[in-house]
């Protein structure tokens, strides 16, 4: 579906960021504009789900799925099972 949920676009980020990722590839992989990937990205770093890996070697920090991250992962997929993909299709 062209529109997910929030929900949805949270786990596809963290899905994403099993692995570290930057800022860039998030918006590529998730089909969405820098301002909405920021927001989401802050909401999910916000209460612990992702963390920010930052080195001298790395012109900006990257991205990735904290435990706490891998439990909702664990959680939206019981819950994806239980009502079906998109968990309510109302916002982008």
């Amino acid at each position: 579906p062209k529109y997910k949920s929030r929900y949805d676009i949270y786990a596809k980020i963290l899905k994403f960021c099993e692995v570290p990722r930057n800022i860039a590839s998030i918006m590529e992989f998730c089909s969405l504009s820098g301002t909405t990937v920021y927001k989401h990205v802050t909401f999910l770093s916000d209460r612990g789900l992702l963390s920010k890996i930052e080195a001298p070697s790395l012109r900006k920090p990257l991205l990735m799925t904290t435990l706490k991250g891998l439990t909702y992962l664990k959680y939206y997929e019981k819950l994806r099972k239980l009502v079906g993909n998109g968990l309510g299709q109302t916002e982008q």
